[in-house]
């Protein structure tokens, strides 16, 4: 870095680095390189930092009423990609402290589309997702997902799923599922704990009881038989 010094007759005097005495490259001390790089054991910022990556992306830190970390992605050309974030905050009045975490987004032909994952670094294994995409919103798990509530759990939507290779959906009081219409689309069901099989075939004659036929219609209807009665 450059400054003047009278003992050069205040010509720019150019040093690799200054350092402190005890600098000691990922040990002790401190220094401050001329390449711009730098290094510190703990810093006290009293205001906003920010660090910006090579790729366009950056990360800001800021401290306040609401104290957040906002990341802004890798530019994606064509679209507009938006930031993004980690807050939290407290409110006396409301009496809750929360954190908010925001997935980065960006426009395209779908919508504006958002991947918020929970689960390995490496960006090769299976993660728990909640991913919005247009006007959808899914919930998916590779491992275990937990939806848990000390009061409502709501999943709404034009077109929920839950979807999973072992899904639960349990409660302790009631459980209200209401549609439109309900699809279960599974090789085996089962009732009241009971592990149930797969889709039964009914055969036989109903020996014209027209209450019986229509049982079976219904349940057929239903999906819960295959009627392959005469």
């Amino acid at each position: 870095m450059g400054f003047t010094d009278p003992i050069v007759a205040d010509t720019t005097l150019i040093r690799s680095a200054i350092r402190s005495p005890n600098y000691s490259s990922g040990v002790s001390g401190w220094t401050i390189n001329r390449d711009g790089s730098a290094e510190f054991a703990d810093v006290v910022l009293r205001g906003d930092f920010r660090a910006d990556g090579v790729d366009g992306s950056w990360i800001r830190l800021e401290a306040g009423a609401l104290a957040s970390m906002i990341l802004s992605p890798e530019p994606i050309p064509g679209h507009a990609v938006y930031p993004g974030a980690v807050y939290a905050r407290s409110d006396a009045v409301a009496e809750i402290t929360e954190t908010v975490i925001m997935s980065p987004q960006f426009q395209s032909s779908l919508g504006v589309l958002a991947n918020l994952k929970v689960g390995v670094s490496d960006f090769t294994g299976t993660y728990s997702y909640i991913r919005a995409a247009a006007d959808s919103v899914y919930v998916s798990a590779g491992g275990v997902l937990y939806l848990e509530s000390t009061g409502n759990t709501v999943l709404t939507g034009d077109s929920t799923s839950v979807t999973g290779t072992n899904t639960a959906v349990s409660a302790s009081y009631d459980l209200d599922v209401t549609a439109d219409a309900i699809y279960l689309d599974s090789a085996t069901i089962g009732f009241y704990g009971y592990a149930g099989g797969s889709q039964p075939t009914i055969y036989g004659s109903t020996g014209g009881n027209a209450a019986l036929q229509n049982l079976l219609y219904e349940l057929s209807y239903l999906g819960l038989i295959i009627d392959s009665t005469s």
